[in-house]
């Protein structure tokens, strides 16, 4: 093989190299937010996937998601003659939450139907604590309607 062949097989031997390496590293690169990281997850999976991936996604980006309340154990605390109350979170598993809609009533939890209730106030948590206005004078029953957070 001459100089000319030897060279001419040379180059075209690093322009493929070159071009698997940039091809590769583009497909292999990280999405930058949770939509770009569903796609490169589940492109070509079987449907399965989605759901270990929207939870992989969601935790790389810190997607807020809705939480399952039984996975959450929370208690809660009325400030006596206030219209105000705090949630505290006693074990928030895998989840840091952000924050949670509550509802408030001046019954009994036993003696609390439906229009006793006050409506639905959010409350944001810092370092699993919230304080939320309760719309009602020393409620004395709490239901949690729903939580929201990020995977730890």
């Amino acid at each position: 093989m001459d100089r000319t062949a030897r060279n001419a097989l040379a180059i075209t031997a690093g322009v493929v190299i070159v071009a698997s390496i940039a091809f590769g590293s583009w497909r292999l690169s990280p999405a930058n937010n949770y939509d770009g990281c569903m796609v490169q997850e589940t492109k070509g999976q079987p449907e399965a996937v989605a759901n270990v991936a929207r939870k992989l996604c969601a935790k790389r980006y810190k997607k807020e998601v809705r939480i399952p309340a039984p996975e959450i154990d929370w208690i809660w605390e009325a400030a006596t003659g206030t219209p105000t109350a705090a949630i505290i979170l006693k074990n928030s598993g895998q989840y840091v939450v952000t924050r949670g809609m509550f509802k408030f009533s001046a019954k009994s939890c036993t003696g609390a139907a439906t229009p006793e209730w006050g409506a639905v106030m959010t409350g944001y948590f810092d370092k699993e604590i919230a304080i939320i206005q309760t719309g009602v004078i020393s409620p004395i029953c709490v239901t949690m309607e729903e939580l929201w957070g990020n995977y730890k």
